[in-house]
C-alpha cells in the first residue's frame, strides 16, 4: 500500500514565552504516514493530559486503521476510516474524563493522513492545516471556534476574528460529549507541495501572509523558524508545527 511519493517530515512542540507549561503535544507516525498536532485546553483542568492522551491513543488507532486501508487503499476509504477512529477517540477521551462531571478534559486536533496522491486532513478544534502549493499558502481546515462562527455569518470580517474575544470559545474539541463528528478535507498532493499543522500558538502570532513567505523561503529548519517567528511576537502560547514536504515519486 504505497503512498506515491517520497516525503520528508519534521514536527515540534514549544512552550512559548508566556506559559509554564507545556500542553501541545506533535504526532509523527511516519511508518503509517499520519501526522498531528493537538493542543491541550488551558481553560480546563486536565488539558495537557488530554493532549497527551490523544498522542499515545493515535499511535495505536492509526495503526489500525493503516492495516484497515490495505484491503482499500483509496483517498476516498481513508477519509471514512479516519472519520470513524476520530470518533472513536473522542468518546475514549469523553469517558475516561468527562462522562461523570464538568468538562475537564479537552484537546484540539489537527492531522494529515498521505494516501495514494492524497492528503487527507481531519480536524476538530482550532489547530489549523495548510498546503503551501506553487508558492501560495491556503488554510484547508475550519476553526471550530466563535469567532470563526461569527465571521461565517457575516458579524465579524477575518480580521477582526483573528484577536476577538470569541476565539478562545471552542465550539469542537476531543472530548466534548458525543456525538462529535470531525471535519475530514481530501486534498490533491504533487511533488514540491508543502503540509504545514500548527496550534494557534503559532496562526495566532504569526499572520499567514508571513507564514507563507517564510516557507518561500527554502532554508533548511523552517520548523525551528516557524517557532522562533512565534516566539518574536510574543510568544502567548505553547506552539506546535509540523511540517511536511511532499517529493518525487518512489
Amino acid at each position: 500500500m504505497d503512498f506515491k511519493y517520497t516525503f520528508k517530515a519534521d514536527g515540534e512542540a514549544d512552550l512559548g514565552l508566556r506559559r509554564a507549561s507545556n500542553q501541545d503535544e506533535v504526532v509523527l507516525l511516519e511508518d503509517c504516514r499520519f501526522f498531528a498536532v493537538s493542543d491541550g485546553m488551558g481553560g480546563l483542568i486536565h488539558g495537557g493530559e488530554t493532549s497527551r492522551m490523544v498522542k499515545d491513543e493515535l499511535a495505536v488507532i492509526m495503526k489500525e486503521a493503516f492495516e484497515e486501508l490495505s484491503s482499500d487503499p483509496t483517498a476516498d476509504n481513508a477519509a471514512q476510516i479516519l472519520k470513524e477512529r476520530i470518533i472513536e477517540l473522542n468518546q475514549h477521551v469523553y469517558d475516561q474524563g468527562n462522562e461523570y462531571g464538568r468538562d475537564r478534559f479537552g484537546a484540539t486536533l489537527s492531522g494529515v493522513w498521505l494516501v495514494c496522491d492524497s492528503a487527507v486532513f481531519v480536524n476538530i478544534g482550532d489547530s489549523r492545516g495548510y498546503i503551501f502549493k506553487n508558492g501560495k499558502l491556503a488554510q484547508v481546515t475550519k476553526d471550530h471556534n466563535l469567532a470563526a462562527h461569527l465571521v461565517d455569518r457575516g458579524e465579524l470580517t477575518k480580521e477582526e476574528a483573528r484577536n476577538h474575544p470569541s476565539s478562545a470559545r471552542l465550539l469542537k474539541y476531543v472530548g466534548m460529549k458525543p456525538p462529535v463528528t470531525p471535519d475530514i478535507f481530501v486534498e490533491p498532493l504533487t511533488p514540491g507541495c508543502e503540509v504545514l499543522l500548527c496550534s494557534d500558538g503559532l496562526h495566532g502570532m504569526v499572520e499567514d501572509e508571513e507564514i507563507e513567505k517564510m516557507l518561500s523561503d527554502k532554508s533548511d529548519g523552517i520548523v525551528k523558524r516557524l517557532i522562533s517567528a512565534a516566539n518574536a511576537n510574543g510568544g502567548a502560547d505553547n506552539i506546535s508545527v509540523v511540517h511536511v514536504t511532499i517529493n518525487g515519486g518512489n
